[in-house]
C-alpha cells in the first residue's frame, strides 16, 4: 500500500509539470510582433505613366498611401522576385514564388519566409502626380 501511495504521489507531481509546458505545433515566426505590424504588411502593384512612360513594380506599406513615396523595384517587364529592397524599419526584403505573370506569392525577410501574398487588382488614383498605381495585391498573412 505504501508503494502505491508513493507512485500516486510521483504521478500527481509530474502532471502539473507536463501541463505547464505545452508543446506548440505552430512554427515560430522569424519576426517579433513589433516587426510584423505594420511594417512588413506590404502592398504591391505597378506604377503607370512615369516620366519615362515605363510601368514599374512598386511596393508600399499596406494601409498607407500608395502614391509617392513608394519603393520602385524595377520595370514591369521584369519579375519583382529576387529584387532586394527596404521599407522604413525593415531591410533585406524580397518577393519570391512569382508566377508566369510575375505576381509574387511570398514575401521574404533576410531570405526567410515572412508573409503570403494575395492578388487583387484595383486602381489607385494619385492626385497631383504624373502616374497612378494599379494595385496587384498585398502580403499581410504570415
Amino acid at each position: 500500500m505504501r508503494n502505491a501511495v508513493l507512485v500516486s504521489a510521483l504521478l500527481c507531481a509530474a502532471i502539473p509539470m507536463a501541463v505547464a509546458a505545452p508543446q506548440s505545433s505552430a512554427a515560430p515566426s522569424i519576426l517579433s510582433d513589433k516587426d510584423k505590424d505594420p511594417v512588413v504588411k506590404l502592398a504591391f502593384g505597378q506604377q503607370m505613366q512615369d516620366e519615362d512612360q515605363t510601368n514599374h513594380w512598386v511596393v508600399w506599406v499596406e494601409g498607407k498611401e500608395a502614391c509617392p513615396p513608394t519603393q520602385v523595384l524595377g520595370s514591369l517587364i521584369n519579375s519583382p522576385c529576387g529584387v532586394r529592397f527596404n521599407v522604413p524599419g525593415v531591410q533585406n526584403l524580397e518577393f519570391s514564388g512569382c508566377d508566369a505573370e510575375g505576381e509574387p506569392h511570398m514575401l521574404l525577410v533576410d531570405g526567410n519566409f515572412a508573409r503570403s501574398c494575395k492578388h487583387s487588382k484595383h486602381s489607385v488614383h494619385c492626385v497631383d502626380s504624373v502616374h497612378s498605381i494599379l494595385k496587384h495585391g498585398k502580403c499581410v498573412d504570415s
